[in-house]
């Protein structure tokens, strides 16, 4: 059962204690032109921020860039890595949205922000894979950079999943680009399923963005934040997407850690 509380807050059970700590509650707060979080009637863990993993892995690569690729091999016997496939959002477009996300973690703490340097645009998550597997994801990937060209994406707007009125993810869209990172996204799906055929398949239609923000546990209406709600159609800059990364994300206590196992240049078939 679910009573309303307060002004924009539908607490499960009646009860008047603030979900997920004191960031939960932060994020209740706001001055003028703050808006309600909404916490969902609804079992923990549960929500469409799950279904939108299939396309995205949570955080993001980590800002520095190293040098060429790290061995593709495997470690223990039985061991599994958490792995995706992402192209790293740099250069101008990055610096805006990363002053636009440090404005809005100001006004609105209780979301989980994106780390600034873990920005990307998921063209796959794989989820936890046999370390073993890794050389034949590597080469399913050549595949798909060698049939592939550098393109220029033009990152747009602020929108959210599952509606921009109750959004559980916040995100910067892709304009111009869209089309060749979903052609890649496609020619990943089938050449991934080729030589790791377990892999879930994924069910949801692509649609290329860069996740900033979460919603801890409920949802957040976009549309009544000023903030959110004049960056709509902004334009955030131009992306030249050169390469494809295949990343390993550990989870820590303190956040994720992304480490990038190979680098495919577009265009290549290294």
């Amino acid at each position: 059962m679910t009573r309303i509380t307060g002004p924009g807050v539908a607490v499960p059970g009646g009860t008047n204690a603030a979900p997920h700590g004191s960031g939960w509650r932060s994020g209740l707060r706001g001055g003028a032109g703050g808006l309600p979080l909404e916490a969902a009637a609804r079992p923990a863990g549960q929500g469409d921020g799950r279904r939108a993993g299939r396309q995205e892995a949570g955080a993001g690569p980590a800002g520095s860039r190293p040098q060429g690729n790290a061995p593709a091999t495997a470690g223990g016997d039985g061991e599994r890595w958490r792995l995706f496939i992402a192209v790293p959002v740099t250069g101008p477009a990055a610096g805006t949205l990363q002053a636009w996300m440090a404005a809005g973690r100001r006004q609105r703490p209780g979301l989980k922000w994106v780390e600034p340097h873990h920005l990307h645009v998921t063209l796959r998550f794989l989820g936890e894979r046999p370390a073993a597997e890794v050389p034949a994801l590597v080469a399913a990937g050549a595949r798909v950079a060698g049939a592939a060209a550098p393109v220029e994406a033009e990152i747009r707007g602020v929108g959210g999943f599952p509606d921009i009125g109750r959004a559980r993810t916040v995100w910067a869209g892709v304009a111009a680009g869209a089309a060749e990172l979903a052609g890649m996204a496609a020619g990943l799906e089938r050449e991934l399923l080729a030589v790791a055929p377990d892999l879930d398949p994924v069910t949801q239609p692509f649609r290329a963005h860069v996740t900033l923000a979460r919603v801890r546990g409920g949802w957040i209406d976009l549309t009544a934040w000023p903030h959110a709600a004049g960056a709509r159609d902004r334009v955030w800059g131009r992306l030249v997407v050169r390469e494809m990364v295949l990343f390993r994300s550990q989870l820590r206590p303190g956040g994720p850690v992304y480490t990038p196992l190979h680098r495919w240049g577009l265009g290549s078939r290294d």
